[in-house]
């Protein structure tokens, strides 16, 4: 068996034992590869193994075949912590939540494997290459979650937008290369996550006893794609530009339950219809520019993308209204000595998020990133090999929010963007309003009257690559 076929066996009876994937924002916020993490993702310009297909497929073509496999993880430290809550402002029998408002303090450590493919097709000009991401934690791993007072029905807590899930979800991407000339090299792929449609149909025999139900499910799974594209342009052999594109993609589940409940046959209305709509892990359109100089023992990057927030929706499928913003990086390679490389890179990222000052609770900061790296080659059974290590640090900058009440607190409806009132009819009186006032004002709401949020993470991959 030569390399090229050993090569493709091992990476399709991997992508065979897998079910369908969710989304890729692993990559989004570490970079792709231990490389990349080294230099802090700044590899729209300089990305050339199967890390590529994420950053810049037009790169594909620029080095040796390869196949790799890579570890990694990130360790959280950070924190969202709630301002203590006045008194007399509990919606009745708020004691009674399931979960109590809490905290959100160290999310435990982010766990995966990697797998990576750099494939020569017919001519070096030409290559496939495909990524793949397999978190620790299982496959198609979602939570949804409120990010208003309906929180308080659930777990009771603040979750980092743009952080938390997002990062635990499995990545599939695939792209095709052209080197067109010397100096100009094109690249298309895809990303692909799954979706699904339920329909529930529900029975209740009993309506004095509704946890004794019947029940029929009827689920359908597809895939959801998203295109990514790239251009390299090197117009002298110190200097390559890179340009690259990347579209939406979201994990989504769409249907209803029907429920029927005996004795209220005819009663409209009939059967009870629960619309069920879940929007996970969003990718938002991203464009990204990049240029790298080169030298016999430097690589220095610059990186900038400008990314599509005022796109993002929240779990329930809703625009967000998150600002359009933009992330910088910067990055460089040095090779101490023949095979063996050091790196080192910075990035900022500005959140997208505007203060939350109303009812939402998206939590989500400012985050300056700091990285470290190396690289060896090596051979070993007359092949040649390559071990890259990438360490980063995240320093979430601290962010206080201040919740803002309204004079008069309307009803909570689809459309109230202040802080309201989520019980119609509770009439209670608060230091600050009568009921008369407000038709008494809850604050269930986990994120009322504010909370701070900051912190950081580390993050560590190594990665293990077979040129052939």
């Amino acid at each position: 068996m030569n390399t090229t076929t050993l090569a493709l066996s091992l990476l399709w009876t991997t992508l065979l034992l897998r079910p369908s994937v969710a989304t890729a924002n692993v990559y989004e916020v570490f970079g792709a590869g231990a490389r990349a993490q080294g230099m802090a993702g700044a590899m729209t310009a300089a990305a050339t193994d199967a890390s590529a297909v994420w950053h810049n497929p037009a790169g594909l073509t620029l080095s040796k075949p390869s196949l790799s496999v890579g570890f990694g993880g990130a360790f959280d430290r950070t924190a969202i912590l709630l301002a203590p809550r006045p008194a007399g402002y509990d919606p009745p029998a708020y004691s009674t939540r399931l979960s109590p408002r809490s905290d959100s303090r160290d999310q435990g450590p982010i766990l995966g494997v990697s797998l990576g493919l750099n494939l020569r097709l017919l001519t070096d000009d030409l290559r496939f290459g495909a990524l793949v991401y397999l978190p620790s934690e299982g496959l198609a791993h979602t939570q949804g979650y409120f990010a208003n007072e309906r929180q308080q029905y659930f777990d009771n807590r603040l979750r980092f937008e743009r952080l938390e899930e997002r990062l635990r979800a499995e990545v599939l991407a695939a792209a095709l290369s052209y080197r067109a000339a010397d100096w100009l090299s094109f690249g298309v792929g895809l990303m692909a996550q799954s979706s699904a449609k339920n329909r529930t149909r529900v029975y209740t025999p009993n309506a004095a006893d509704p946890s004794q139900v019947d029940m029929t499910i009827e689920l359908e799974q597809a895939f959801e794609t998203a295109l990514i594209a790239g251009v390299q342009v090197q117009p002298w052999r110190f200097l390559r530009f890179g340009l690259a594109l990347r579209d939406e993609l979201s994990f989504d589940v769409r249907g209803r339950s029907e429920v029927q409940i005996a004795g209220q046959e005819g009663v409209e209305p009939y059967p009870v219809v629960q619309p069920i709509a879940l929007t996970e892990h969003v990718s938002v359109p991203r464009i990204q520019l990049g240029t790298a100089l080169l030298t016999d023992k430097w690589t220095v990057t610059l990186d900038g993308s400008y990314d599509l927030w005022s796109r993002f929706r929240d779990a329930q499928g809703n625009v967000a209204n998150f600002s359009d913003g933009y992330t910088v990086a910067t990055g460089f390679e040095y090779t101490v000595r023949p095979g063996t490389r050091v790196r080192g890179g910075a990035g900022w990222h500005p959140s997208p998020v505007p203060d939350q000052t109303g009812r939402t609770n998206f939590v989500d900061n400012d985050r300056v990133v700091v990285s470290v790296g190396s690289g060896n080659s090596f051979r070993l059974f007359d092949q040649d090999f390559e071990v890259d290590l990438g360490l980063q640090v995240h320093a979430l900058l601290a962010r206080s929010v201040t919740k803002q009440l309204p004079a008069k607190p309307a009803l909570c409806t689809t459309t109230t963007t202040q802080l309201c009132d989520e019980l119609e009819d509770a009439n209670v009186d608060t230091p600050l309003f009568t009921a008369a006032e407000t038709r008494g004002l809850q604050t269930g709401n986990p994120g009322f009257p504010g909370y701070s949020s900051g912190g950081y993470m580390l993050v560590a991959g190594t990665d293990v690559r077979w040129v052939f």
